[in-house]
């Protein structure tokens, strides 16, 4: 969508886009986020510039080829051991709600785009399907109730994908191994995380958190990774402890 063209075509180009590859979901979710609500039509043409500027990054890369669904069907196993859809993915009863319900519909929906994902996806990461060997992927939709929101503040999260300060290097190649297990294999991931980073204020920040990765497909056949970080300890060296998102 070039910028030279009228923002009319391109805001219409994009929404065709949107239907197109199946990123409604998502593309609401970040108009709710932006706005206050979730419709596209009737936005000010400065609403639709900001929200075009948003989803770019996604766009370009439903757009291009990722790896395809192995064949034999979708395996459900996590560390060892195959699943049968709907069966949680951990052997304790402690984690967090979000986790959990994320889990299930994703389970029930077979790894599919569903609508469901909606009520609770403020609490999640979206990210791309592709990144380099020692990266981790860029984010594309930061919920609001997520612990990044949490460590970076909601100027961090609106920030244009493209603009948005980086999570610092080292910090991203410890924690990349995940990704990339569930983008070569395309299979979700639960594991346990630590290290110190540096907060958006600034502040030194240890965090031990729990994460799910789990692949999503839309309706195009293009993959995305939903991700949900429940907080275990996230504590600045000021001692202020970070409040996990609030179970729903």
């Amino acid at each position: 969508m070039s910028l030279r063209r009228p923002l009319s075509f391109r805001y219409s180009e994009f929404l065709d886009a949107v239907e197109r590859y199946d990123l409604s979901i998502i593309v609401k979710a970040v108009c709710w986020q932006m706005f206050g609500h979730p419709h596209l039509e009737g936005l000010e043409e400065g609403d639709q510039e900001a929200l075009l500027a948003r989803c770019r990054m996604v766009l370009v890369s439903v757009m291009m080829p990722s790896r395809q669904r192995p064949s034999g069907g979708r395996d459900y196993s996590l560390a060892g051991g195959l699943r049968e859809a709907g069966t949680e993915p951990w052997a304790f009863q402690s984690v967090h709600p979000v986790a959990r319900r994320l889990w299930q519909i994703w389970s029930e929906a077979e790894g599919q785009m569903v609508p469901d994902f909606l009520a609770i996806i403020e609490y999640l990461l979206i990210l791309d399907d592709k990144a380099m060997p020692d990266e981790s992927p860029a984010i594309f939709y930061c919920g609001e109730k997520s612990l990044l929101a949490a460590l970076y503040g909601r100027d961090w999260v609106l920030e244009p994908n493209a603009r948005r300060p980086a999570i610092e290097p080292a910090f991203r190649r410890r924690i990349h191994a995940a990704y990339r297990t569930v983008i070569e294999r395309d299979e979700p991931s639960f594991d346990t995380l630590s290290g110190n980073l540096i907060a958006g204020d600034g502040m030194p920040c240890r965090l031990e958190c729990d994460r799910l990765i789990l692949p999503v497909r839309t309706g195009s056949g293009a993959r995305l990774l939903f991700c949900h970080i429940t907080p275990n300890s996230a504590r600045r060296q000021t001692s202020v402890a970070l409040q996990a998102p609030a179970a729903v």
